[in-house]
């Protein structure tokens, strides 16, 4: 009979929970049966543009001194860094596999049984997993509705228990940036560490990067990856800026040999490729307005800004299950953001892809949109959204906005229906310009127009895109 060795286990191991990856290609492929070609994955915020060529080249020849350890120092990478942050070599720690590792290096050095660290949740689960693998105690204090952090709340949760503060900038999976302000204020007040993980501040304005306060402040991390906006997600490589004195400490109890060659020798490269980064952010940038503008223009669903490469969206009435399986059937893989600690069931998270990816995104949400909604018998209240954004799209572009405005607009609260009806027509050109008032509704958020007043044929409401 075989022995139960389970009861060695460390108690805080069995309290650690487990870490929910996106769906992988293979296994969409295998569990619908599509064609590998017609696949996208846009769950885990990598970059579609791929690697730089540049870090290509670099890694292939590293590859022929495999056979040999890498600099335990890594110095290298540092340096290359220190160069493009501006911080002293002294202050970097690259990090590996990925910015988990400095995550769970930071735990290990600040963190012990009972201590306490905070998450602002919804946000990574990572922070959560390695405080926990060292025996301390996640303190969740939810952002507020916009997904913003609420700093007061932070603060008031900080006891002498407190070790680590984590703010993820942007955050994920909701896209807010945190201020440079109310990272200076948490560090000043709490009395702790603050981590803060920049893994997507690429995708930002860079002055909304708060790494300027380390110099100032001995208590703030900055942690950065190599996975998103360069491209390398498959050679798990991050780093972190910091006090040298944190810097010293990470390096006392960090794996050695845990970059390979060929892993520094592409972000090397990768680091010097400024016209890849360029390239990304452009696609990022443009990819963003395209779906915070379609989404709730073509479907009942809400998009909400991101300063990251990727977006979330409510997609009430549906869950985030029925709609990942739904683009799933369709080979699209996206985030179910249920996993997410305080994000509900019916967020997803879609990261950026190509214009072409991202128009196949949008059309399979109208079409999954579609089939919930006709399902549940509210068929006409949708019905034609997609024609409906492409007919007036031509209208938009026509500009024949009205130059003195509407007067109706100033007749207050009983002149409010016609005024919004002569905005829909002096923007979308839909209703006759003598129309009188026709009785727009509105109903679940959403203006529509009766049917009889409509006068583009099979369009059946619109949507209040305004």
């Amino acid at each position: 009979m075989t022995e139960d060795y389970s009861s060695l286990l460390k108690e805080t191991v069995k309290r650690v929970p487990p870490y929910v990856p996106g769906k992988s290609v293979s296994e969409t492929i295998a569990e619908y049966g599509l064609d590998p070609a017609s696949v996208i994955k846009l769950s885990s915020n990598e970059n579609p543009l791929g690697p730089s060529p540049k870090a290509e080249a670099a890694a292939r020849e590293a590859a022929a001194g495999a056979s040999v350890y890498p600099l335990a120092d890594l110095r290298f990478l540092r340096e290359a860094i220190a160069s493009r942050t501006g911080f002293p070599v002294g202050s970097v720690v690259v990090s590996g596999p990925g910015m988990d590792s400095l995550i769970d290096s930071v735990c290990k050095i600040f963190v012990g049984s009972g201590d306490e660290v905070i998450i602002s949740t919804p946000t990574f689960s990572f922070y959560e997993i390695a405080a926990t693998i060292c025996g301390g105690v996640p303190m969740f204090v939810p952002r507020k509705e916009n997904f913003d952090i609420d700093t007061e709340g932070i603060l008031k949760a900080v006891t002498e228990k407190t070790k680590i503060i984590f703010i993820c900038s942007p955050n994920n999976p909701t896209g807010n940036l945190v201020s440079p302000e109310d990272v200076k204020k948490l560090a000043e007040r709490s009395g702790c560490i603050v981590f803060l993980d920049e893994a997507y501040i690429e995708f930002a304005d860079q002055e909304s990067s708060a790494c300027s306060l380390i110099s100032g402040h001995d208590n703030i991390i900055v942690g950065r990856t190599f996975s998103k906006v360069y491209g390398l997600a498959g050679l798990r490589v991050g780093y972190g800026l910091m006090p040298e004195w944190i810097a010293s400490e990470i390096l006392r109890i960090s794996l050695p040999f845990s970059v390979s060659v060929v892993t520094e020798a592409a972000a090397v490269a990768a680091l010097a490729d400024g016209e890849h980064v360029e390239k990304t952010r452009r696609m990022v940038s443009e990819g963003r307005r395209f779906f915070c503008e379609r989404i709730p223009a073509e479907t009942p669903f809400r998009a909400w800004p991101s300063s990251g490469n990727f977006i979330a969206v409510d997609v009430s009435p549906c869950t985030s299950r029925e709609i990942c399986d739904a683009l799933l059937r369709d080979g699209i893989i996206i985030r179910s953001c249920d996993s997410f600690k305080g994000a509900g069931k019916s967020m997803v998270r879609i990261t950026v892809g190509t214009a072409e990816m991202n128009r196949r995104v949008l059309d399979a949400l109208v079409k999954a949109a579609g089939k919930k909604w006709r399902s549940s018998g509210k068929t006409a209240e949708i019905r034609q959204k997609t024609e409906i954004w492409r007919k007036t799209e031509i209208w938009r572009k026509t500009e024949i906005w009205r130059k003195n405005g509407d007067p109706a607009e100033k007749r207050g609260s009983a002149g409010k229906q016609t005024a919004f009806a002569r905005k829909i027509e002096w923007k979308w050109r839909i209703l006759p310009r003598s129309c009188p008032d026709p009785g727009v509704i509105f109903m679940n958020r959403k203006w529509y127009l009766p049917i009889h007043f409509t006068d583009l044929s099979g369009f059946r409401s619109i949507y209040k895109g305004l």
